[in-house]
């Protein structure tokens, strides 16, 4: 029984002796951390929320003070949409600035400049449009500011014709086009009486005698629905129907040509040009029948 007391005694002195260290890796932990270092990753931790404050501190001299806005304040779908976002005065030469546009709530990707062009943005007319500007200075301290919102507006129609070099207006194909892709309605302001256009945009002309002289300009218009014009003015001249209506009268007579001056002749074929450009179509194929008749 002695022998058995004494084993024990010396057994539990050698388990309880100085504690001696042992290098066998990381410490482990009875919640599954085994091997991780997790001082150093709780340390990594809280940098990133350091960093992450610091970028949220307001600092003097860092921002938009004088709010950021978009030009111009009523686009249509043919303009560039440009940030203007000022910095505080003081501002470090070496902040970043980065822009982030959003069209009707989505944004954009692959855009950080200060403008959005029409082709990128693909906005309509009705879109909503508005952005948010950045600045982030070189200690990681930032700050943001949104700008208004701003309505794409209808855009005003485009007159494609000229008429400068044409030797009348009788048949004409007026054409126009509208960015916003509306249907053109066609009407015609002011001039003479006689003059009017289709909804093709061709324009006739009806031989009208009048009573005063007439001097100024028609108007042709394109209007879109939302009321938007393009507007083509054209100075017009013409005679009222005096002394020269008799003469074209006696030249219907058809005088033998012995029978008057050059100047008479001369001036008897001005005026049937003249009369020949106001005709309407169904006009000028009676007045071609007449002719061969007479040539009969």
């Amino acid at each position: 029984m002695c022998r058995l007391i004494l084993l024990f005694s010396l057994l539990s002195l050698t388990a309880c002796g100085p504690y001696e260290k042992h290098d066998q890796g990381p410490v482990k932990y009875e919640d599954g951390n085994a091997g991780v270092d997790v001082a150093g990753v709780e340390a990594g931790l809280s940098e990133d929320r350091r960093v992450e404050a610091a970028s949220h501190v307001k600092v003097e001299g860092l921002g938009f003070p004088k709010g950021v806005t978009i030009s111009p304040k009523a686009p249509t779908v043919e303009d560039s949409l440009e940030a203007i976002a000022p910095l505080a005065e003081g501002s470090d030469s070496f902040s970043d600035v980065s822009f982030n546009w959003y069209v009707n709530g989505t944004k954009i990707s692959g855009v950080t400049r200060g403008v959005l062009k029409p082709g990128v943005g693909r906005f309509e007319r009705g879109d909503t449009v508005y952005f948010v500007a950045r600045v982030e200075n070189l200690e990681g301290h930032a700050a943001e500011a949104t700008s208004k919102v701003v309505e794409i507006v209808n855009a005003k129609p485009v007159m494609l014709s000229n008429v400068r070099n044409a030797s009348g207006l009788q048949g004409i194909r007026l054409e126009a086009s509208d960015p916003d892709g509306d249907e053109l309605h066609w009407s015609v302001e002011g001039g003479p009486p006689g003059i009017s256009i289709e909804q093709s945009g061709r324009i006739r002309i009806r031989a009208v005698d009048l009573k005063e002289a007439f001097s100024g300009e028609v108007v042709f218009v394109a209007e879109d629905r939302d009321g938007a014009r393009a507007e083509l003015h054209i100075p017009v001249a013409v005679n009222a129907a005096t002394e020269a209506t008799t003469e074209v009268t006696e030249v219907k007579t058809l005088k033998r040509r012995e029978q008057v001056s050059e100047a008479e002749f001369e001036k008897a074929n001005l005026d049937a040009g003249d009369r020949i450009e106001k005709m309407s179509p169904e006009e000028f194929e009676r007045y071609i029948r007449e002719q061969e008749r007479r040539a009969k």
